[in-house]
């Protein structure tokens, strides 16, 4: 069972997340990002990890892909030829 397809925005990537999630979306290409609050910044913890860099970063430059068993062949190669275009940019 497919669950999640995610990718990170590199450092000095041209595009900000949701540049990069608005122009895939102007492709009909939908985009999720399934946890944009890492869990030191959830109230629980937020007083035990004050500083946790790499989760913050993740958290902000990943995003996720489509991705089931429905996805056709045809359709992976539109998003990754999409993908491609945008980081040529």
């Amino acid at each position: 069972v497919y669950h999640q397809y995610v990718v990170k925005l590199a450092a000095g990537y041209p595009l900000t997340r949701d540049a990069f999630m608005d122009a895939l979306a102007d492709k009909g290409i939908g985009t999720a990002v399934h946890y944009p609050i890492p869990v030191n910044r959830q109230p629980v913890y937020e007083n035990e990890y004050a500083s946790c860099p790499v989760a913050d970063d993740l958290a902000a430059s990943v995003v996720s892909l489509p991705v089931h068993p429905a996805v056709t062949d045809e359709e992976l190669a539109f998003i990754c030829d999409a993908v491609r275009e945008l980081r040529a940019e």
